[in-house]
């Protein structure tokens, strides 16, 4: 990357280069809202304010950077706090960041990219374009899933959902099986994501549970106690659940009767429901060792005035669904790095030399009876934003972002 920086500098310094050739070839463009597509933009950053001024001061008004991404946000496993850091700062230091948008194509000459699914497919000349956004599914995985769907048809609507959720890897419970195998299949890495069960598929039990009048609507009390009963249930809930709590007030004296005992409505009955999966197919309990994004409450509150259409104190069970949509999006898979991978890696090893699975089921459910579930020890993320300065996601802690986080960072990079 840096010899191809360095000659597209000296083409654009040619005498015979016009204004638009200059445009061109100084068009870098980043693919991937990542820890390594954000580094990769912000090191060219400090290379044009830096190095460029010196070396081609006559050519700094031709830099353009690009950083594309997919999703609505930056660095998207971090902190959200760390995400909108980093857009301040790619805003200030004149970095175009074109969110929500998905690269089609790459000619020779230009990037070709749509917003969203449905949007019309626009051009982005280059110089030089830096691909960080990962590369495609192995069609392994791809054929696993498909057959674990067939088999999973008439036994367990759960794990056929887990299994079609558009997720890059294939679902596991919290011991690494894969959902839908009876424990003849383990995953790790790239290849497996370890995570929470989804609220949108228990929507109508959710929303029956809740609907204590039995009216056919939620309103907002309602939803206040379902989401505090459904929390230890749901983890992605909890942020969604403390909006409520200073949003939607209660008489006082209703509010520990009607939250307890629809708490325990909701636990009697997801318990029963997680009983039955187990019956059917003798897999894993549902509660898999995951992450949840926290999310502000300017968000959580536009999410609630875009799912009540029809009446703003209530909704009905397709409102309520497009509700838990918006929720399950909070649910965040490990971070895809080496620390992941290798602690998974040592657990599967543990639990292998047991010596007790054997590939049937009734080995995995004896295995899984005494082992403990997986359990990820994040010893923290980081991420360089440019300008000296850098983002720390740390364990206890939380973020850390600025020019502290960005002198620890140089202190890694030169110990």
């Amino acid at each position: 990357v840096r010899q191809k920086v360095t000659d597209l500098f000296e083409m654009a310094s040619l005498p015979n280069a016009t204004k638009e050739d200059r445009d061109r070839l100084l068009s870098f463009v980043v693919v991937g809202g990542g820890p390594t597509g954000v580094e990769v933009a912000a090191d060219l950053v400090d290379f044009a304010e830096r190095d460029a001024i010196d070396l081609y001061p006559k050519l700094r008004e031709h830099i353009k950077i690009t950083l594309v991404n997919t999703g609505n946000f930056l660095l998207s496993t971090y902190d959200q706090s760390i995400s909108k850091t980093c857009m301040e700062v790619f805003k200030q230091k004149g970095v175009e960041v074109m969110a929500g948008c998905r690269v089609v194509e790459v000619t020779s000459e230009v990037v070709k990219m749509k917003r969203g699914k449905e949007g019309e497919i626009f051009e982005l000349p280059y110089g030089c374009v830096v691909w960080a956004a990962g590369i495609k599914e192995h069609s392994l995985t791809n054929q696993l899933k498909a057959s674990l769907i067939q088999k999973n048809e008439s036994v367990s609507e759960l794990n056929v959902a887990s299994l079609k959720a558009p997720v890059r890897g294939i679902v596991t419970d919290e011991h690494l099986g894969v959902r839908g195998s009876g424990g003849s299949i383990f995953a790790l890495g790239d290849a497996a994501i370890v995570r929470h069960d989804r609220t949108e598929p228990f929507a109508a039990k959710l929303f029956k549970a809740a609907d204590l009048n039995g009216n056919g609507e939620l309103d907002l009390p309602e939803l206040r106690e379902l989401f505090t009963g459904a929390a230890d249930e749901f983890p992605q809930l909890k942020d969604y659940a403390d909006y409520l709590r200073e949003a939607v007030k209660v008489p006082w004296g209703e509010d520990d009767i009607g939250k307890t005992g629809l708490a325990k409505v909701i636990a009697d009955a997801f318990r029963l429901q997680k009983l039955a999966f187990r019956k059917a197919l003798s897999l894993t309990n549902q509660q898999v060792g995951d992450r949840t994004t926290h999310k502000e409450k300017d968000i959580i509150a536009a999410e609630f005035d875009q799912a009540l259409v029809h009446d703003k104190s209530s909704m009905n069970l397709e409102e309520f669904r497009l509700l838990l949509e918006c929720v399950d999006k909070n649910l965040q898979p490990f971070p895809p790095t080496a620390q992941v991978a290798a602690q998974q890696g040592k657990y599967l090893a543990d639990l292998l030399s047991q010596g007790v699975l054997d590939g049937a089921q009734e080995s995995y459910a004896e295995t899984v009876r005494s082992a403990s579930v997986f359990s990820y020890f994040h010893k923290g993320s980081l991420a360089y934003l440019g300008g000296g300065l850098a983002a720390f996601d740390l364990p206890l802690i939380g973020p850390v972002t600025g020019p502290a986080a960005g002198g620890g960072f140089e202190g890694f990079q030169n110990p």
